[in-house]
């Protein structure tokens, strides 16, 4: 965080969080809004509907136009949608949801520069430790009043007050809930959520041991557009066919590697870019899209081979059914991305043969995102098991990837 955003938070907890001047319990008036503000409108994410139903009460008696959310999911549509003045968002909801949500919100066009509060227990700094800050990002610490979120909301939308009104209202206490997850070195999904475990493997297969990752080539000259990166070096610890997959360490981001296509030594490379189709209501890869990806990774592969699952099915009669999937996810992808997938023969037995993918994110330097594999058996057409045919596996071992 730079110097600019190291003032704001400073700035934000003294100027907000500080707000109130009396104890919880008493009993103070409300003002009322010149200006135009009673056209401001709130949105309160939070999933305590006792709650939300307080605050909600509370700031429509202020003039307010209130409208709340009790989940991640609703509160980022509904915030597209609706488009309001400020988003009160519980930073402490189910699963890190709060740093998701704000996550989502802050790369969305739309509401980037919406202002955000954020209601929380947690201090400022374990909340720093989880989001990136922005110029119209406020932390406000619970447990707060009505009163104080309206002084509040006059600080950062700018309103003016004029004398008390004549009822009052009593103010509303916000419960501190449980504290926001550990911090994360990256989101993995919506946010605050951690990388997964590495994938287990099922007993009794053998996976080989990784083949070491070639020294990164030098740099060469790009003419006009200056130098050129040398590409990342592959991944280490792959999953290798059939056996104990060694727990990998956390990938790095690295310069993306130029654009290629075909074979580079035994894995073919295929370049693909998200499409709108591919991403869940969230915005990002749903999960079982990067198995497709796979699937058309291999299919691109025995194509570069030339052999096409058309012909193999209904020329040649013999099928590659997957018996075993799996795939693990490394970071999301969103809309438009480009991404470049790298599939390589793994395993060649005599009725079967394991495919190996890895996805990286071309857009962000090369970043891995994505790995699995798939096994497959080799049927004839009674769908009984078959050797594959001769020159079919002199092709796969030509490019066989082991040990």
């Amino acid at each position: 965080m730079g110097p600019q955003g190291a003032c704001h938070w400073a700035h934000s907890r003294m100027g907000l969080s500080g707000i109130g001047g009396g104890g919880y319990g008493q009993r103070e008036g409300f003002p009322t809004y010149l200006g135009g503000m009673a056209d401001k409108s709130i949105l309160i994410i939070d999933d305590d509907q006792t709650l939300v139903a307080a605050i909600k009460e509370g700031l429509e008696t202020l003039g307010f136009r209130v409208a709340a959310a009790f989940d991640g999911l609703q509160g980022v549509l509904q915030a597209h949608q609706s488009r309001p003045d400020a988003v009160m968002l519980d930073f402490n909801m189910p699963a890190g949801g709060g740093a998701g949500v704000y996550e989502r919100l802050r790369t969305s066009s739309v509401t980037a520069q919406t202002p955000i509060i954020f209601l929380t227990a947690a201090t400022v700094e374990e909340v720093k430790k989880v989001i990136r800050s922005t110029p119209n990002t406020y932390f406000l610490k619970k447990p707060i009043s009505v009163g104080q979120l309206r002084k509040v909301l006059d600080k950062i939308l700018g309103g003016h007050v004029t004398g008390p009104v004549t009822t009052r209202s009593r103010p509303v206490e916000l419960s501190p809930k449980t504290r926001p997850p550990a911090p994360v070195d990256d989101f993995a999904g919506l946010g605050g959520l951690p990388t997964p475990p590495p994938m287990a493997p099922p007993a009794g297969m053998p996976m080989p041991a990784p083949t070491p990752a070639p020294a990164p080539a030098p740099a060469k000259s790009g003419g006009l557009f200056g130098p050129m990166t040398p590409p990342p070096a592959p991944f280490p610890k792959q999953v290798a066919g059939f056996g104990a997959m060694p727990p990998p360490p956390a990938p790095a981001p690295t310069p993306a590697p130029a654009p290629v296509g075909g074979f580079d030594g035994h894995a073919h490379v295929f370049d693909l870019r998200v499409g709108y189709a591919d991403t869940d209501r969230l915005g990002i890869v749903y999960y079982g899209t990067y198995l497709r990806y796979f699937e058309l990774g291999r299919t691109e592969f025995l194509r570069a081979l030339g052999l096409r699952y058309r012909d193999i099915e209904m020329e040649r009669r013999f099928f590659l059914p997957a018996v075993e999937a799996r795939a693990q996810y490394l970071a999301p992808c969103r809309y438009d991305d480009q991404l470049r997938l790298r599939t390589w023969v793994s395993w060649l037995g005599p009725a079967s043969v394991c495919f190996q993918n890895e996805l990286v994110n071309v857009d962000e330097g090369g970043r891995l995102v994505a790995r699995g594999f798939t096994r497959h058996a080799v049927l004839n057409e009674q769908w009984k098991p078959s050797k594959l045919p001769p020159d079919i596996r002199q092709r796969l071992q030509s490019v066989l990837k082991a040990d």
